[in-house]
């Protein structure tokens, strides 16, 4: 290397229009010198000032700014210092000479700097591009050049120049590092050294050159190569050592390396291996995956936790694990492999066992949480089995719970008092299958079904069918509907367990899987029966209970029928006994005279005859409940009796101006039975039509003959029957009113009286009616020949007779009575006390005509009936308390009425009755409780 260059300052690398400006500058400046010499030069040696500013311009800027300053000083020279002066014209060859020797001078300066500039710009571009450091140091140990990887491994990338190394690295003075450089530095030949800079923590490899000015040196960092040696090292180490095989090989599978550990696993020696192929170990059933791993090695790709079987020397297989990377060149070409095999013999044993262990835990966990599941089903049904006694009820709610913990779907078979089969529950785990279990209601199965919860029923025991197949579905299924709906629910096992209670078999739960593999075990199947007996336990419970709850509400109807019975009783015996009792003490006590005793006479035996049918009725129903009634078989003329029954109740008809039609078949019979009691059968049924038909209405009574029977039927334009009291219509007691608003007396026997007698005739009765108002039809079916019976009792009933309804006490005069009544006869009689007694006395056959007459004719006492049609006593002294004093609010009242007991006594003064009076009553009593009250009325 130049020495010169060695120690060179670098030239300024100024911006463009700087260095044209040096240029510029350097010529005036030149100029001006010149000037200032002229006075010593005179025009002598006109160019002398330029030359240096010629040198300076092109140092600075290179060729063109120095051939600038150039021309600029030539022209300046010319104008101010040849002649003619101030004129660029020359005068003389030697001034043309000498101004074109400057130009050339001038050209040739620039030119050569430029040279310079570019070589110097090409070496420092090849120093500065060195993948080394270059460092120049002058014989006083100083920096003259340091390039700019030099500066970067040397960590001073600035301030270096002309400082010494011992400056900038006081740390080297006495080291090895010292003594190497002061050698080179004197040393004619090329000294080479490495060595470890520990405050950069890194090698470095030193070139020292001895120069004439000092010594250059070159860096080279080597820590990446020492580093790799020492990997190199560590990693032979490493392989050797491994206790893994490592294995190395070429693209054609030949071995080129082989660890001990690779001896100890296959049981070749690294020299009995190495140069062979791998497929000396390889099985000869798996050489394809040899060529699988070999193209994969040469597409760059690295195999990773491949497991597999080689063979070791002796031939005994081995289970590894392997991993096979690529191995690449410098220039990354892929030369080879390196394989790292592990035995995973032990460790697939111990996940064997672990395995199996776990598979054991989770079956035993399983297990465990399907007991605890089952024991949380059977706990919970038990609750709702036990929290309701509606079995059909509890039974879908149970079915309810079983899905989807225990079965997908659930349907539950109930055994009806018919002894049919019921199928009262359905449930399915999604909205499709329930649509279709919906539809299997259809097919509930019958005693002789083949399906499981029949064939449970049947046989008393559980059946199981682990996997329900497509010949299980084909022999349940009744037809192809029911079949296709069983596929599309996907049945995978099945099992239907019976309910049974007290040795009694009263249905069955099916329970059906649809999920693979989930069939029914034995523990399934003890929890589905104790379901089962649970279930059936609280439908048995529910069951005694409905019956139980039955049988009192029957008792409880029966009791509260027999009090209406004994309270309609009392009032039917008491109110002819009324006429009967109070005509009679009026005869005894002489209050009647000649004209009217005749009257009371006929009252007393009307009432009479009442009374005496009410007794022979309740006397016919007692036989009938006892089985003692009898019927005197003979041969009847239908026709007659008919006609006989018709004349009985023909007064009572005209009384209602009735119209009657007759359809009688005159040659309608022969049969035999009692002429009495079917003549007592049509009397009820006319009397009954007489009763509810109003006024201007029809009856019809008909005799036909249809086929093996006689049919009777009597027909009414009357009230007719409301749907729902038809199928009781002739029951005991049975009457379409109660309480004390009823239109119609009676004890409700007729017609079941007519019921019993025609049954015990060999035929039967129905009623028949469109609704209220539409009027009602009664059919009465007897066959030609009835079977004999033998009397017990030879006896008539009694005709109906016309019904009509009488005084002695204190002085009424004056005093101003209201009686009200529906019952005509009572009427009459206590009109004929009262008047008797002198008083005024205002009859009233309802409550509405009452209250107008209350308000209008201002009496004293009012006297009411408790038992009216339409509005009864109660309702009528409630809006009678309703009205002030003046419109008759106060007035005291008796209630009249053939109702007795206690509570109807405590009704009635409730209700605002001043006294309750039970019928029948004595006139002179009644006279008393009149004269009392109208007293207290005056006086207060």
């Amino acid at each position: 290397m130049d020495t010169r260059l060695s120690s060179y300052v670098r030239t300024p690398d100024w911006p463009t229009p700087v260095r044209y400006t040096i240029a510029v500058v350097a010529a005036l400046g030149a100029g001006a010198l010149r000037g200032v010499l002229s006075s010593i030069w005179g025009e002598d040696l006109p160019f002398l000032t330029f030359i240096p500013a010629m040198v300076l311009s092109a140092w600075a800027g290179g060729f063109w700014p120095g051939l600038l300053t150039t021309v600029l000083g030539a022209a300046i020279a010319q104008y101010f210092w040849l002649p003619p002066f101030y004129s660029f014209k020359i005068g003389s060859l030697a001034d043309v000479i000498g101004f074109l020797f400057f130009i050339g001078i001038g050209a040739l300066i620039s030119a050569l700097s430029e040279t310079m500039h570019r070589g110097r710009r090409r070496l420092e571009s090849l120093l500065h591009g060195m993948d080394e450091g270059f460092v120049v140091f002058d014989r006083d140990w100083r920096y003259r050049y340091v390039n700019d990887r030099g500066a970067a491994l040397l960590q001073h990338p600035t301030s270096m120049i002309g400082k010494a190394i011992w400056d900038l690295f006081p740390d080297i003075v006495g080291t090895d590092v010292e003594t190497r450089l002061r050698r080179a530095s004197v040393e004619p030949a090329p000294i080479v050294f490495e060595t470890f800079y520990r405050p950069y923590g890194r090698w470095f490899r030193a070139r020292v050159f001895p120069t004439p000015d000092g010594f250059s040196a070159l860096l080279e960092d080597t820590t990446g190569q020492k580093r790799a040696e020492e990997a190199s090292v560590r990693l032979a180490a490493i392989v050797r050592w491994s206790e893994e095989a490592i294995v190395g090989k070429d693209l054609d599978g030949i071995i080129t390396a082989w660890n001990p550990a690779a001896e100890r696993l296959f049981g070749f020696t690294a020299q009995e291996a190495i140069g062979r192929s791998i497929r000396m170990i390889v099985p000869a059933d798996r050489q394809s995956e040899e060529d699988d791993v070999l193209s994969r090695l040469r597409r760059g790709e690295t195999i990773e936790h491949f497991e597999t079987v080689r063979i070791r020397k002796d031939g005994t297989p081995i289970d590894i694990g392997l991993t096979v990377s690529p191995i690449k060149d410098a220039a990354g070409r892929i030369v080879g492999a390196s394989k790292i095999a592990r035995d995973i013999g032990e460790r697939l044993r111990v996940e064997a066992e672990r395995a199996r262990l776990l598979t054991a835990e989770q079956v035993a966990r399983a297990r465990a949480e399907s007991a605890e599941r089952r024991a949380t089903i059977v706990s919970e049904s038990s609750a709702i089995l036990s929290s309701s006694l509606d079995a059909s009820t509890t039974l879908r709610t149970v079915a309810q719970l079983v899905v989807p913990r225990f079965a997908d779907w659930c349907i539950v078979d109930l055994v009806t008092r018919e002894n049919t089969l019921e199928r009262v529950a359905v449930s399915a785990a999604g909205a499709d299958s329930d649509a279709l279990l919906a539809e299997l209601r259809q097919y509930a199965p019958d005693w002789a079904s083949s399906q499981p919860s029949a064939e449970a029923i049947r046989s008393r025991r559980t059946v199981v069918i682990p996997e329900v197949t497509e010949g299980t579905l084909v022999s349940t299924a009744r037809d192809d509907r029911h079949l296709a709906i069983m596929r599309r629910l996907h049945p995978y096992s099945a099992l239907a367990v019976p309910m049974t209670s007290r040795l009694r078999v009263i249905g069955a739960i099916t329970l059906v899987r649809t999920t693979p593999g989930r069939q029914y075990d034995d523990a399934d199947v003890a929890m589905a029966e104790e379901l089962a007996r649970r279930a059936a336990l609280a439908v048995d419970n529910a069951t005694l209970y409905t019956e139980a709850e039955q049988a009192r509400a029957q008792a409880e109807g029966a009791n509260r029928a027999k009090d209406e019975f004994l309270a309609v009783l009392s009032h039917e015996l008491r109110t002819p006994m009324n006429a009967v009792y109070g005509w009679a003490r009026m005869l005894q006590m002489g209050q009647i005279d000649a004209a009217t005793t005749p009257r009371a006479l006929d009252a007393i035996v009307r009432n009479a005859h009442v009374q005496l049918q009410l007794i022979d009725d309740l006397l016919d129903v007692s036989r009938i409940i006892s089985g003692k009634m009898r019927l005197d078989i003979r041969s009847v003329d239908l026709p007659r009796v008919l006609e006989s029954a018709l004349d009985a109740v023909r007064p009572a008809l005209e009384a209602k101006g009735l119209r009657l039609q007759s359809l009688i078949d005159p040659s309608a019979g022969p049969l035999n039975g009692d002429p009495d009691r079917l003549q007592q059968v049509v009397w009820n049924l006319l009397i009954n039509a007489v009763k509810f038909t109003p006024r201007e209405g029809r009856i019809q009574l008909a005799l036909q003959r249809v086929g093996s029977h006689l049919e009777i039927v009597v027909s009414d334009t009357g009230a007719g029957i409301r749907p729902e009291l038809l199928p009781v219509v002739f029951d005991r007691f049975k009457q379409g009113e109660s309480g004390s608003t009823r239109n119609q007396g009676g004890l409700g026997i007729g017609l079941a009286l007519v019921r019993h007698l025609v049954e015990l005739h060999g035929g039967f009765v129905t009623a028949e009616s469109a609704g209220e108002g539409q009027g009602a039809t009664f059919r009465v079916k007897l066959p030609l020949v009835a079977a004999a019976i033998e009397p017990k009792e030879d006896r008539a009933h009694p005709t109906a007779v016309e019904h009509v309804p009488a005084y002695h006490g204190p002085s009424l005069r004056g005093l101003r009575v209201l009686v009200v009544d529906d019952d005509p006869d009572a009427l009459d009689l206590i009109a004929t006390i009262l008047r008797r007694a002198e008083a005024e006395a205002m009859l009233c056959a309802s409550p509405p005509e009452a209250l107008a007459m209350l308000q209008s004719w201002k009496p004293h006492v009012l006297v009411s009936d408790i038992e009216m049609p339409g509005e009864d006593g109660y309702s009528l002294i409630r809006k009678v308390r309703g009205l002030a004093g003046s419109d008759g609010g106060q007035i005291p009242a008796v209630a009249l009425t053939a109702y007795g007991r206690p509570e109807d006594r405590v009704r009635s003064l409730s209700a605002g009755y001043s006294m309750h009076v039970p019928k029948p009553v004595d006139p002179v009593e009644l006279g008393v409780i009149v004269a009392n009250l109208a007293g207290r009325s005056f006086t207060g």
